[in-house]
């Protein structure tokens, strides 16, 4: 089990996410002025693959974000629809 921190672990992304899904949160951090803001639609799209979002998913998508695994956890457990758990 990963623990969740404020520090920003390297992780290689391509490993934890499809190509697909690294696009088009792309595509999606291109579309606001600050990456964060893109934090609702990388979850979703990620969650869209299995159903919840782990925490290596987690560390990929704030890589990708230039943001805190914290912050994106709090995104995460704010919105009742992103599952951090199987379900």
């Amino acid at each position: 089990m990963m623990i969740l921190t404020d520090k920003k672990p390297r992780v290689n992304v391509e490993g934890i996410l499809t190509a697909e899904e690294i696009h088009e949160i792309e595509h999606h951090i291109g579309h606001y002025p600050y990456p964060r803001a893109a934090s609702l639609d990388a979850l979703k799209c990620v969650q869209r693959r299995n159903g919840w979002v782990d925490d290596a998913q987690m560390n990929a998508i704030a890589q990708l974000l230039t943001i805190s695994v914290a912050d994106l956890e709090g995104v995460a457990t704010f919105y009742n629809r992103i599952y951090r758990q199987p379900v």
